[in-house]
């Protein structure tokens, strides 16, 4: 659904790619910790993945949120240092710009990414919450004319 690997959602859920193998194996995740399986889920959820509880007899399952916002496209700039990247959202277009300095405090780094490599690979770090911010933003109607820049007020977890 999210066209993930084991490795993307390792690195996202902070876990190891064993960790995730293990999961996904015959005997699914029952050797892993309540804080493991949290993080996995949490990561999913913000991703776009909606966890469906047993209904009539079918068992559980998940689905992609219709409002789930996804990544088309990316493109760092380390000169004025940012990120622009365009979202699908409810069948909409959006474009948006996040300054590096809302990755960095995400990272708990100084500032310093030096190249366009570095940004897009934080970036890439952070995906699922940008994503879930972006939403967010569109969601509450502050997106005008199909734009949106990304604050460092739009995410709690650096105040």
């Amino acid at each position: 659904m999210l066209s993930w690997g084991q490795e993307r959602l390792a690195r996202e859920a902070s876990v190891s790619r064993p960790t995730i193998k293990r999961m996904e194996g015959l005997k699914g995740p029952g050797r892993s910790t309540a804080a493991t399986l949290e993080s996995v889920r949490s990561v999913l959820e913000l991703a776009g993945i909606e966890f469906l509880p047993e209904d009539d007899g079918q068992g559980p399952g998940v689905r992609l949120r219709k409002t789930a916002a996804r990544l088309v496209a990316r493109r760092a700039d380390a000169i004025n240092r940012l990120i622009n990247f365009q979202i699908m959202h409810n069948d909409r277009e959006y474009d948006c710009t996040l300054r590096s300095s809302v990755l960095d405090a995400l990272d708990g780094k100084v500032p310093g990414y030096a190249t366009a490599a570095d940004i897009e690979a934080a970036f890439d770090r952070h995906l699922a919450l940008i994503l879930d911010r972006a939403r967010k933003v569109v969601v509450e109607g502050l997106a005008q004319d199909g734009r949106l820049s990304l604050w460092p007020e739009d995410f709690p977890e650096i105040a």
